[in-house]
């Protein structure tokens, strides 16, 4: 009798922690594939100077730096709304500056392999300029003081709130 309630004790235990790993399982498993990542980077902060080698800022009151890195699929998937934002802003005082970090090669063909050409294109530590995220839009002022920032993939209404910002 005592070996049947013990057996039947380490049943329910046996069940109870296979349902429990089960649960673990299964929410990891959403978290990973089912729920959307949210970024963890904020990217550079409004209002400090960004330095960058080569570049000044001085030449418009709205400097568009596009931070890249060659290879990154969100990088190469926001191509085509770079493209745009340079065909929608050109005349209109707006630079834009690619920044790739120090040591890419060939950027000039990889940026012509999406259409984008006549860009100023530096290179830099992208810790340097505070970005821990690629890709990231950065606009300054004519000091190169920061007043925006853009991490990541954009959504089709974050890509309509930088070009409305690039506007105004």
């Amino acid at each position: 009798m005592a070996l049947e309630k013990a057996k039947v004790s380490f049943d329910l235990l046996a069940n109870i922690l296979t349902i429990i790993v089960a649960v673990v399982f299964i929410a990891l498993v959403v978290q990973r594939y089912v729920v959307p990542s949210i970024p963890t980077s904020s990217g550079p902060q409004v209002g400090r100077l960004v330095t960058v080698a080569d570049f000044e800022p001085s030449g418009s009151n709205k400097n568009v730096l596009l931070v890249m890195m060659k290879g990154c699929r969100f990088c190469e998937e926001s191509m085509g709304f770079y493209k745009s934002l340079l065909q929608q802003n050109q005349g209109t005082g707006v630079k834009f500056v690619a920044i790739f970090p120090q040591g890419s090669d060939n950027i000039a063909d990889y940026l012509k392999k999406y259409g984008i050409t006549d860009i100023d294109v530096k290179y830099s530590k992208l810790t340097e300029i505070g970005v821990d995220a690629t890709p990231t839009i950065i606009v300054t002022s004519e000091n190169g003081l920061i007043t925006r920032v853009w991490v990541g993939k954009l959504s089709p209404e974050k890509e309509t709130e930088v070009t409305d910002f690039l506007k105004s």
